[in-house]
């Protein structure tokens, strides 16, 4: 074996090791050491030049890690971090946007949040149409789904109702594909925009049927 090619693989599992210590940290909560284990996966990678699924990966456990901590400003660094590695795809970028978005939204700058997510959205449904086999589309759908789940969250809480209600109907007017435990979440989420416009009809109807796809068998709804 190539000796270059040899290294890379020791330095391939150094860094699989750290990430695998990582998500083991943050299964037991342990989110100090989860970062320091997803820094030093990062690092590898870095230092190795592993490649750009490497780079974004640890660097998109490290956002993680440091959002469940309470640190917005370091996932918010992570995430920056990741949209400019060479060779991001836009699904990679799509995913990056998205989690860097909902950081926003979870600090309540919605309107910096908005703008994430329909970067992300928008890239989501181009992947979608122009790059997709047959065989992933479900899980594109399904990540159309939560990120539009996230911008509506977003589009509430600037009280821009119809724009939220607008995002969703046309999701659940066609589920062929989408996991099946996102749907109940979309009907949730009209309820609570139905609600907050004083439809309380609408969201009791809207409940109802979340609760209905919770226990659904419906095949056609399988990813």
């Amino acid at each position: 074996m190539n000796p270059a090619n040899t290294d890379k693989a020791v330095r391939f599992a150094e860094m699989a090791r750290h990430v695998d210590e990582g998500i083991r940290a943050l299964e037991r909560r342990a989110l100090r050491d989860a970062i320091a284990a997803f820094e030093r996966a990062y690092q590898v990678a870095k230092e190795a030049d592993l490649g750009t699924d490497a780079m974004l990966g640890t660097l998109r456990n490290l956002a993680l890690a440091r959002r469940e901590a309470g640190d917005h400003q370091g996932a918010v660094a992570a995430y920056r971090l990741a949209l400019h590695a060479h060779g991001i795809t836009d699904r990679q970028k799509a995913a990056v946007l998205h989690g860097l978005g909902v950081i926003y939204l979870r600090v309540g700058a919605y309107s910096r949040a908005k703008t994430l997510l329909t970067r992300a959205h928008a890239l989501w449904q181009r992947v979608l149409k122009e790059n997709t086999p047959t065989w992933q589309t479900g899980a594109v759908r399904t990540e159309c789904v939560r990120v539009a789940l996230d911008l509506s969250r977003t589009l509430r809480s600037l009280g821009r109702y119809d724009d939220a209600r607008c995002l969703l109907q046309p999701i659940l007017d066609n589920l062929t594909g989408v996991d099946p435990s996102e749907v109940p979440h979309a009907y949730i989420e009209l309820a609570r925009i139905a609600q907050q416009s004083g439809h309380l009809k609408e969201a009791r109807r809207h409940l109802d049927q979340a609760l209905s796809f919770t226990h659904s068998d419906d095949p056609g709804l399988q990813a």
